[in-house]
């Protein structure tokens, strides 16, 4: 980062517009020119909207939580619906990163296991190359032999949402280096974070960092915002932040203390859960959407049946519907006790 200068105050401009702006200067944005990003997801959705253009959210979960594999999902049904991404992943390697997407992409019936394991499943070459073909120009993958200082990767973020990029993922902030940063730990995560916000609004992108927990969260109590690791002022600048859960009994006890016995149960039944813990936009919080994850494909699914057909397959669009469905979408009060009426 370019070392602190001594501070100049800016001169109003045109361009910029009034630095004091009164009620008939500000143009008025209703909710209908808001534009968001729905993640397939409709409890959550009908909830947020989606991803808010303009806006960061931080995802957290403890370790295998399902947070990769929730947000592939979810970068998936984004593209599904006509928008970009592009990913930084620190994590794993770019093959990776591909055979993830590919097999949640292909499909329950366009999967095979592997001879010998009870839990890896891949597909073939032919579905590999037109679920590559369908992404080729709509999700941009970040090549790590370029590093990962925070500088080149936001350089690079710059370059890309030339692209027509709508979403922006950058797993995981542990995995970007911000030595380059001046000051101490929490300062530099500071302003890494506040560059991000920039960087979403400047460019009316929305961005999802991954962050860790801290080692010591989540052992005795429920994961909270406040558990991340790092800087309280990386959950205070942003808009959003969310919580992956994985269902199980250590699950229902500790989400029973904080949300009560009753309505924790009622999560049981899912496989995952993911919760909205901050939504400025809304005022969302302490919101809960249960899930199913499918080990064949990876893949977090609104209700059991949900068979989604993504673009790589001839008659795109289409679904298997089932009598679940018009439950899992029908209105609700986001402040009610239960994320979703199923």
């Amino acid at each position: 980062m370019i070392p602190q200068q001594p501070f100049e105050p800016q001169e109003e401009t045109e361009d910029k517009g009034k630095k004091w702006l009164t009620s008939k200067d500000i143009k008025r944005k209703r909710e209908q020119d808001i534009v968001a990003i729905p993640t397939g997801y409709s409890c959550l959705d009908n909830a947020i909207r989606g991803l808010i253009l303009g806006e960061v959210t931080i995802l957290s979960g403890l370790n295998g939580s399902g947070k990769s594999s929730w947000l592939n999902s979810v970068m998936l049904n984004v593209i599904h619906r006509g928008y970009k991404v592009a990913c930084f992943s620190g994590e794993l390697t770019d093959f990776n990163v591909m055979k993830w997407l590919t097999q949640s992409a292909a499909g329950k019936n366009y999967v095979h296991k592997i001879e010998g394991s009870d839990y890896a499943y891949e597909v073939d070459d032919k579905v590999y190359d037109k679920v590559a073909d369908w992404l080729s120009d709509k999700f941009y993958l970040f090549n790590n032999n370029y590093g990962n200082k925070f500088e080149q990767v936001i350089s690079d973020l710059e370059e890309v949402a030339n692209k027509g990029i709508h979403l922006i993922v950058l797993d995981n902030l542990m995995s970007i280096s911000i030595n380059g940063i001046s000051g101490d730990r929490n300062e530099k995560q500071k302003q890494f974070i506040l560059e991000v916000v920039e960087f979403a609004k400047k460019k009316n992108v929305h961005v999802v960092v991954v962050c860790h927990p801290r080692k010591e969260s989540g052992t005795q109590t429920l994961l909270r915002k406040e558990s991340i690791a790092g800087s309280s002022d990386l959950s205070n600048a942003v808009q959003n932040v969310a919580i992956v859960h994985r269902c199980g009994e250590d699950f229902c006890k500790r989400a029973s203390e904080f949300f009560g016995k009753e309505k924790a149960e009622k999560y049981m039944e899912y496989s995952n859960v993911v919760e909205i813990c901050k939504n400025r936009s809304y005022g969302v919080v302490d919101f809960l959407v249960g899930m199913y994850y499918e080990v064949e494909t990876k893949r977090f699914k609104n209700y059991k049946a949900e068979h989604i057909v993504y673009g790589w397959q001839e008659e795109p669009n289409v679904y298997e519907q089932s009598q679940d469905e018009s439950q899992s979408t029908m209105p609700f009060n986001p402040f009610e006790d239960v994320g979703c009426p199923f």
